[in-house]
């Protein structure tokens, strides 16, 4: 029954689809029954697998255990339940508790094979939205499913927050020492000064005899001064083996994980000895054994001084144990982020039976050497194209740099300036209320969130308030305080409900569609052009997973979102900040069904050599706004490529076309795992990053991608109009992060933000009222423009159209005490028999 959806509420929906396919409609009613036993039969048999093999006394256990009180009158469902407090050790001692409480249940001894983590997710969220009161009123079979599934997942994500805790906290640390660092270099600087000035004085002392004066020089020189280092990456190395550092602790810490590694990882092993010799409560490292440690800290491990010896190998062991965790050589076997490399990608069994199915999916050739020839002749027509440019004086090359001329202004109809004004002054300014309520009534987004019809006033309005709270900087209480309508009480209800998985993200689906039904968008695009960037929110300083914005300095968390090129957000995800976005880029454009997106406009920070070549072989072309691009070479391989003369300045034989085939089906197997949703392009890339340098399948992603990266930047240095769409659809996006922030002002008086689902809803939030705001102005430039064409029937070009675009947000109160006229709209907000009209 391909047409019934799992979730009721869409069961309506699918009568279109019973229609088109000229299937006689059986009723509303039997085809609701038709999906609570197809829903049912799914639920019995995923309980079925758990009762095969977890055995009844242990799942009973596992009840019991959760309704288990503690000292401090909580029960152990609560407990597991708290997120973080604060980036510091007693937090990660607090979860590490939590994960060894969770390891005396025995529940990494049960594997639900076959069971995916989304639905285990699913299962699993219904007990994290529930008081214990609840809980102790589920029935079987849901309290087994739920309580199973709430179990694992929450293994998986304290190994995951563990981890990442104690990556922040391992950077805390190796800031501090490099701020130390510099203040080390300029004490030494200022030393060797004061000696420079004394011995100028000796020398122009004339009471002073020759022997005296050297001896008074010699003296000089023999002064203890601050230790002098090659580089500052060796005094940061100097100061994380002195005592007082924070390396042992977060390395104890850190290592009561269940860390596992392939046989030849050196960092386990080093782990091993450290262990040995904290058993026998030693204080140094012995003289006699070479103790494994990368190259750069062999010196200090080596030295004469064995405690700091000793302090070194935790420092490099730690340092090491982070980036082996981030690039999978390390894992942690129940963990969601942090598993197997092989786990996290299509099992070697599967890709072996699948792989031609995969490749023909994909459109790539199963043999890598065709692609690349394709790419090296196209390669070779674009840099004739180049070559031609110098010598017509389109481009300079000076000094091994482009010089581009600036491109000139756009010529605007003359329509444009006035017109524009004339659009928003006809359609006026309006409340956030009434704007959410007119979109609600016309697109449903909330019966898209709750998964059916509203049933009250008070509910529909607590939902409103919920995605105020989650996409603004207040709280439940500031809501109930701008919407007298509601009260806090009912507000958190509604927060805990819209983080329901996949909520926000199908009610956003459901305002792009409508969006998209205007005729005015096709004026500004097809779908096919999207940008993507990062908007910092402000958020409490007490968020352990919040990092410093760096250019206002403020502690801050990130949405990543996704702009099509006709004004519309279709696809957001949280994001920390300082992490790289090319995975976050590629996993939106690909990940959605929206549209269908060829060319996907980045910054830098979304850029990638290696996301670049997955981007490429997903059939996305990423195409980044680089910074300092006349620096940037063009990569070529050493053989096989032609060059034309007046290009051997810019040109870099850095690519090496053997590493890619010998490594062509690793690169297709992480891109097909990718298109499957067997991982993310955020958690591959983060693997397969800068932490696998060395890799092979990272040497040939990497070469893979500077091949396309000069394919497109011979584009964009000799495509005007190329350089000019990038630059326009990059600033599209900057003028909806100015609408973002007008509804996202301030900084949370509470922490929010601490638990993934929380993340969720506030990207999630934030995203759907900014859409409201786009489509509420689609919508109205709509019927202006209509009303114009009807009065002026000689008004036919829609040239003009292009350049004024619904990103105006000056016309939209966002702030002030909110009242929601929901009377006006009680017909269509609360239908009493819904009917569909069809045509055709």
């Amino acid at each position: 029954m391909w047409w019934v959806k799992s979730s009721l509420g869409g069961a309506v929906d699918k009568r279109y689809s019973l229609y088109e396919h000229k299937i006689i409609h059986p009723g509303d009613r039997p085809v609701r029954d038709i999906a609570r036993r197809a829903y049912t039969e799914s639920e019995e048999g995923i309980v079925n697998r758990i009762h095969a093999v977890i055995p009844g006394a242990v799942r009973e256990n596992w009840i019991a255990a959760l309704i288990q009180r503690r000292e401090d009158g909580r029960t152990n469902l609560e407990w597991l339940q708290l997120p973080p407090r604060r980036r510091s050790k007693i937090s990660l001692r607090g979860q590490l508790e939590k994960l060894d409480y969770l390891k005396g249940l025995r529940i990494q001894d049960y594997e639900l094979a076959g069971l995916p983590i989304e639905k285990q997710k699913r299962y699993a969220h219904r007990i994290r939205s529930q008081r214990p009161a609840r809980y102790r009123k589920l029935q079987e079979p849901r309290l087994t499913l739920d309580t199973v599934c709430f179990l694992k997942i929450t293994m998986m994500q304290l190994n995951d927050t563990v981890i990442e805790l104690a990556g922040r906290l391992i950077l805390d640390t190796v800031g501090s020492a490099k701020r130390r660092a510099t203040t080390f270099t300029a004490e030494r600087a200022h030393s060797y000064k004061d000696i420079v000035t004394e011995i100028k004085n000796v020398a122009a002392d004339p009471l002073l005899s020759d022997q005296a004066a050297r001896a008074r020089i010699v003296e000089l020189c023999n002064q203890p001064t601050v230790a002098s280092f090659p580089t500052q990456a060796a005094t940061v190395r100097h100061l994380l083996s002195e005592p007082g550092t924070a390396i042992r602790s977060l390395l104890a810490e850190l290592t009561r994980l269940d860390l596992q590694a392939t046989t030849d990882e050196y960092t386990l092993t080093a782990v091993k000895v450290l262990k040995e010799i904290y058993a026998n409560k030693e204080t140094s490292l012995p003289k006699q054994g070479k103790f494994p440690c990368p190259k750069s800290w062999r010196n200090i491990v080596d030295g004469g001084d064995r405690a700091k010896a000793l302090r070194g190998l935790e420092a490099a062991t730690l340092l090491s144990l982070r980036k082996k965790l981030k690039h999978g050589t390390v894992w942690v076997a129940h963990s969601e982020n942090y598993r197997d490399r092989n786990r996290l990608l299509i099992s070697p069994e599967r890709w072996a039976a699948e792989r031609s199915r995969h490749y023909a999916r994909l459109q790539l050739p199963m043999n890598g050497q065709i692609y690349l020839t394709g790419l090296c002749r196209a390669l070779e027509q674009k840099l004739e194209t180049v070559a031609e440019h110098v010598r017509s004086g389109q481009l300079t090359i000076v000094d091994g740099m482009f010089h581009l001329p600036q491109l000139t202004a756009e010529v605007l109809p003359k329509e444009v300036s006035t017109r524009r004004d004339e659009f928003y002054r006809a359609i006026g300014t309006t409340q956030l209320p009434d704007v959410m309520l007119e979109l609600d009534s016309l697109t449903h987004f909330t019966t898209t969130i709750l998964g059916r019809a509203p049933n009250s006033e008070s509910e529909i309005l607590s939902v409103y308030g919920a995605l105020l709270a989650h996409g603004t900087a207040l709280d439940a209480a500031g809501i109930a305080a701008m919407m007298p309508q509601v009260t806090a009480e009912q507000v958190l209800a509604a927060m805990h409900y819209v983080e329901e998985d996949g909520a926000l993200r199908a009610a956003n689906q459901t305002v792009v569609a409508f969006q998209r039904r205007f005729p005015i968008t096709k004026a500004w695009g097809d779908g096919t052009l999207a940008s993507a960037d990062l908007t910092n929110l402000d958020v409490s300083k007490h968020l352990w997973n919040a990092r410093r914005d760096p250019r206002r300095h403020r502690p801050a968390i990130g949405t990543y979102t996704h702009l099509g090129d006709f004004w519309s957000l279709f696809n957001d995800m949280p994001l920390l900040l300082n992490e790289r976005q090319a995975g976050a880029a590629i996993e939106g454009a690909i990940r959605q069904k929206e549209v269908s997106v060829a060319t996907l406009c980045v910054d830098t920070h979304g850029y990638s050599e290696f996301g670049m070549a997955i981007g490429k072989l997903s059939s996305l072309d990423v195409c980044p706004r680089l910074k300092r691009v006349q620096e940037r070479k063009l990569f070529v391989p050493s053989k096989g490529v032609a060059i034309p003369d007046g290009l051997k300045d810019i040109i870099d034989f850095d690519i090496s076309l053997r590493s890619i085939i010998k490594e062509w089906d690793s690169l297709v197997r992480i891109t097909a795992s990718i298109d499957t949703g067997e991982t993310s392009a955020v958690v591959a890339l983060a693997h397969y990053g800068s932490v696998a340098t060395g890799d092979p399948v990272h040497t040939a992603g990497v070469h893979l991608g500077r091949l396309v990266r000069s394919l497109f930047l011979c584009d964009y240095l000799t495509n005007a109009v190329f350089r000019r769409t990038i630059h326009r659809i990059l600033a599209h996006g900057e003028s909806v992060h100015t609408l973002q922030r007008a509804i996202h002002d301030g900084t949370p008086s509470k922490p929010r933000g601490r638990r993934p689902e929380e993340l969720i809803a506030i990207s999630g939030a934030l995203t759907l009222l900014t859409n409201l705001c786009l489509t509420w102005n689609t919508m109205n430039m709509q019927r202006v423009l209509n009303d114009w064409r009807t009065a002026n029937p000689q008004l036919t070009t829609d040239d003009w159209l292009k350049h004024i675009t619904p990103g105006h947000s000056a016309n939209i109160n966002t702030r002030g005490i909110f009242s929601f006229p929901v009377e006006q709209y009680r017909e269509r907000l609360f239908p009493k028999r819904a009917v569909i009209t069809m045509t055709g």
